[in-house]
C-alpha cells in the first residue's frame, strides 16, 4: 500500500530542510521504484528518485535508507503508520508516515465543502518560527473560493486575512500536484500529496519559507 509522508524542520541551524512525499514499501523490506520526493531544503528545491531500502526489528523500531535523499530512523505506531527523523549531521528533521487511500485522484477529489489547514515551519535564513492556521471553501472543482489565514511570525501576527485558492495538474495515481494560496499581498505556492480525499499533506515551494503541514475536510 502506498505511503504518503510529511516532515517539518526544527530550529536547529546550520540547516534545515521540509519534505513531502509518497513511498511504495513491498513488505520486504523494499522501497520500490516510483516513489516520489520532494524537497525544500533551505529555500533550495529538489525531487529526487526516492526508491531504497528499509528493515524493521520485533520492536517496531526501523532503519530506511533512500537513495539520493539519506538514512531515516522510523518507529511503528500502528500496522499502518510510523513516525520518524532522519539521521543526518547538521540535519534536523522529523515526521509522520502514513497510508494512502487508494483510487484515482484529481482536483475534483476535494469533494468536501469547507477545509480546515495547519502549517509551521521557518522563515528562510532566520530563526523567525512561523505558523499559520485557516480555513478554505471549496467549489469540489479544485478551487477555493474565499478563506481566512491567520499567520504567527515569531510573535508578529496577521490576523483573519481573507484567501483564495486553486489545485493544479494532480496526479490520479500519485496524488501529487499544486496548491497556491491568494493573498492581498502575495500568493504562497504549495506542492501536494492527497492521503485521502478528506487530507491532503502540503509543503511550500516558495523559496523564502520553510512551511509544511496538512488541509483536513471539516464538513
Amino acid at each position: 500500500m502506498p505511503r504518503s509522508y510529511s516532515s517539518s524542520p526544527e530550529r536547529a541551524p546550520p540547516a534545515v530542510s521540509t519534505d513531502v512525499g509518497r513511498l511504495l514499501p513491498d513488505g520486504n523490506g523494499n522501497i520500490a521504484a516510483g516513489s516520489t520526493l520532494d524537497e525544500n531544503y533551505f529555500g533550495n528545491l529538489a525531487f529526487p528518485s526516492a526508491q531504497g531500502l528499509y528493515t524493521i526489528n520485533q520492536s517496531g523500531r526501523g532503519t530506511m535508507t533512500l537513495t539520493n535523499v539519506g538514512t531515516f530512523i522510523f518507529y511503528m505506531i500502528s500496522p499502518n503508520n510510523a513516525v520518524f527523523e532522519r539521521f543526518a549531521t547538521g540535519l534536523v528533521e522529523h515526521g509522520i508516515l502514513v497510508p494512502q487511500t487508494s483510487g484515482s485522484y484529481s482536483a475534483a477529489s476535494l469533494s468536501g465543502t469547507s477545509y480546515g489547514f495547519n502549517l509551521s515551519g521557518l522563515l528562510v535564513g532566520t530563526d523567525v518560527k512561523e505558523n499559520i492556521l485557516g480555513q478554505l471553501i471549496s467549489n469540489q472543482s479544485g478551487a477555493f473560493t474565499s478563506g481566512t489565514m491567520d499567520i504567527n511570525d515569531l510573535g508578529t501576527l496577521t490576523l483573519g486575512e481573507a484567501i483564495s485558492g486553486q489545485t493544479a495538474g494532480i496526479g490520479p495515481t500519485t496524488g501529487r500536484g499544486a496548491m497556491t494560496l491568494n493573498r492581498a499581498t502575495d500568493n504562497r505556492n504549495y506542492l501536494i500529496y492527497f492521503v485521502s480525499p478528506t487530507q491532503v499533506f502540503m509543503m511550500e515551494i516558495d523559496t523564502n519559507r520553510l512551511d509544511v503541514g496538512s488541509l483536513v475536510n471539516i464538513y
